[in-house]
């Protein structure tokens, strides 16, 4: 959770040292996802359920709704892994033609850790500091979402190419056709998860 409040932190560790491989930054990416996807999907399928069985009665039904949830689960745990590094090579690639190139297991290793923004900023992320009183702490996650993109991208853009300026809103330019591509792709996803569970 610490990458979605200090950038610099996220840099250095994607950067690493010489030799160092993907893996860890893959184990902390998945364990990420899993634990965001669960703090949202748990609850609306609980929500759903009721919701479900106070109008329905019936427990087919409540199945289903228990079964659409899973699939969401399912289907958004790898294509937010794979949003992050889309995003990120993307950023690099046009910040390696625009400036320093930096090499692709940084890249990788960048975007997996950015998935650590989905559990900072999601329910998980956002409730833990209310646990401890730190409702100044929440609401900062609360808003995370909004900028936290545009900040880290401009930050990378920075520190590890030396790109500012009209430079670097070319390469934030860049991934809009690949973010709504992902979208879409989402879409079709989640579409796919009702079909097949109604």
């Amino acid at each position: 959770m610490a990458t979605a409040s200090d950038l610099d932190l996220w840099i250095r560790a994607s950067l690493g040292s010489a030799g160092e491989t993907v893996g860890p930054a893959f184990t902390f990416a998945l364990a990420c996802e899993l634990v965001a996807v669960a703090a949202t999907c748990i609850p609306l399928a609980i929500v759903g359920s009721v919701i479900a069985w106070r109008f329905t009665h019936n427990l087919a039904f409540v199945g289903t709704v228990l079964q659409l949830t899973g699939r969401v689960a399912l289907v958004f745990v790898p294509l937010m892994l794979v949003i992050h590094v889309v995003h990120q090579g993307v950023i690099a690639r046009s910040g390696g033609k625009l400036g320093k190139p930096t090499g692709r297991t940084a890249m990788l290793r960048a975007g997996l850790y950015a998935c650590g923004w989905d559990l900072a900023t999601g329910p998980a992320g956002i409730l833990a500091p209310l646990f401890v009183g730190k409702l100044r702490e929440a609401k900062k996650r609360l808003s995370g979402n909004s900028n936290l993109f545009r900040e880290a991208t401009t930050a990378w853009l920075r520190d590890v190419h030396g790109v500012t300026g009209a430079r670097a809103d070319t390469a934030r330019r860049a991934t809009l056709p690949y973010m709504a591509l992902l979208v879409l792709v989402a879409l079709a996803l989640v579409s796919w998860a009702f079909h097949s569970s109604f």
